[in-house]
């Protein structure tokens, strides 16, 4: 799996490549966080930039972590992954360009047109590169600068911080508030609400 945080200049990236534990998957624990906040305490990152990528098992956990954290990504490709349709409505929210090779006998080309198939529904922003003739080892996919150029195209749009509603607030509604007041005896002023 590789992450892409999209440097503040407009032609450089950080590339960021983890490595899956052994006996793990990409959605067995939180890996990245703790990866993303240790490379943005070292360098500059476009936190509305960010951009994932991943081939086989990677592309299976791009799938999955754009699924979980679909807010965070600006753009995804995964290459040679599956998923599952029923993540197509958090999925389509995130720019998304799959590519399998035709001749892929490890994992089906049929998986990633599932997922195809149920983005298109969505209506998402979507692309499909079929690599006819083309097995399972796409990894040259990684050196393609128009996947980079593509995913320049995008970036979150964030609100700022001070303008987020605050997860605390609840609206309290009243149908009619009615204030009484004083009596001549009581100096404090009284406050119903009726329904």
């Amino acid at each position: 799996m590789t992450i892409f945080c999209r440097f503040p200049f407009p032609r450089f990236f950080i590339v960021v490549s983890p490595q899956c534990p052994w006996g793990k998957n990409w959605s067995s624990e939180d890996w990245f966080n703790p990866v993303y906040d240790e490379v943005a305490t070292k360098l500059r990152v476009d936190d509305a930039r960010i951009y994932l990528m991943g081939m086989s098992m990677g592309g299976y956990g791009t799938w999955s972590l754009a699924n979980r954290m679909s807010d965070r990504f600006a753009a995804i490709a995964p290459m040679c992954g599956a998923g599952d349709v029923k993540w197509a409505d958090n999925l389509s929210k995130i720019p998304t360009w799959v590519f399998h090779g035709t001749a892929d006998n490890q994992i089906p080309i049929s998986k990633s047109e599932e997922m195809v198939k149920a983005l298109e529904k969505k209506n998402a922003n979507l692309k499909y590169s079929r690599l006819v003739n083309q097995g399972h080892d796409i990894s040259k996919q990684f050196n393609n600068d128009d996947i980079y150029a593509w995913f320049k195209q995008f970036s979150l749009k964030r609100i700022p911080f001070w303008e987020e509603p605050l997860p605390f607030m609840k609206t309290i509604a009243a149908k009619k508030v009615t204030i009484h007041p004083p009596e001549r005896q009581k100096s404090n002023a009284i406050a119903s609400v009726q329904d």
